[in-house]
């Protein structure tokens, strides 16, 4: 039994110093796995701290560009304006002026053919060949609204006076009613005083009338007034013919007519008045005059009127 402690002992030292040992290799084991996790946690800081300096500078960049983006999208259209938009209103304005210099220049040289023609075909006028006065009327009736000057409504007027006008009376009638002058009233007025008492053509009449209409009618309708009383005869012609060119042309100057108080009391005849109310009455009914003409100087000369 001594014998079998002494040996147990010494395999129960022997068993532990075993133990011990494979303590210590596992102890080395985990101080190396230790060691090793601590280069790998340091590794992988130093990683994150590499990956945090370089998304620090990201940042940075992100922000430099942003703010670099941000001055573009400023300046750019300020550059656009300068170097593209304003060079290139320039240019339109340029154009446009070369437009209106070339537009200019164009009326001016169209204005001065016109003139040159039109004054060509006046002056054709006083020419013995037929042929060529029809064409200088053919020309002047394509050019009614030209603004004729006082020289050619003289040589106008001086045709027109010559009473060698043909057919084509109308158009140099109308030419030189076209607008007011002095030749044109005393050519217009000669013919309204009619001192042979000749009863005036239709034509001359409108464009007498048309023309003093135009003007100041209440400045002429006394030479008015004296034409149609000059011939007692014709009054009532004259009187139909005016008041239907007056109406024409202005109802004023016919509502004149029909109240002239020289004209409507010198009328005694109520034959006249008869006939004149009856030619006239379609005026006033066209024209819904009725309650003028039932006012009027005429009415209670001829009584007659229009019910309301």
């Amino acid at each position: 039994f001594l014998l079998f402690i002494p040996f147990s002992y010494t395999v129960a030292k022997s068993a532990d110093n075993q133990t011990v040992v494979e303590l210590r290799k596992q102890n080395e084991l985990l101080m190396r796995a230790n060691n090793q996790l601590q280069i790998n946690y340091e590794t992988q800081n130093q990683i994150i701290q590499g990956f945090n300096y370089r998304f620090s500078w990201l940042e940075i960049l992100v922000g430099i560009l942003s703010g670099v983006v941000g001055l573009i999208s400023i300046a750019l259209p300020i550059i656009i304006y300068f170097f593209q938009i304003k060079p290139a209103e320039k240019i339109i304005n340029e154009v446009k002026d070369i437009d209106k210099t070339v537009e200019l220049k164009l009326k001016e040289y169209l204005t001065k053919t016109e003139n040159i023609r039109i004054e060509n075909a006046i002056n054709d006028l006083k020419s013995n060949d037929d042929r060529i006065k029809n064409n200088a009327i053919n020309i002047l009736s394509m050019s009614l609204t030209h603004n004729f000057s006082d020289e050619q409504l003289l040589t106008v007027y001086s045709v027109i006076k010559s009473n060698d006008v043909g057919n084509y009376k109308s158009v140099l009638l109308y030419i030189l009613g076209s607008r007011e002058s002095f030749l044109t009233e005393e050519y217009f007025s000669d013919k309204l005083k009619n001192d042979d008492k000749m009863y005036l053509d239709s034509l001359t009449t409108y464009h007498c009338i048309k023309y003093f209409c135009k003007t100041k009618i209440n400045d002429h309708i006394s030479k008015i007034v004296d034409y149609i009383l000059n011939d007692e005869k014709e009054i009532y012609t004259k009187y139909t013919t005016i008041a239907w060119d007056m109406i024409l042309c202005s109802t004023e100057a016919f509502i004149l007519l029909i109240n002239d108080n020289k004209l409507n009391t010198r009328i005694k005849d109520q034959i006249t008045l008869s006939i004149i109310y009856t030619n006239i009455k379609g005026i006033v009914s066209k024209y819904n005059l009725e309650k003028e003409f039932n006012e009027s100087l005429l009415a209670k000369a001829s009584n007659f009127g229009f019910r309301s």
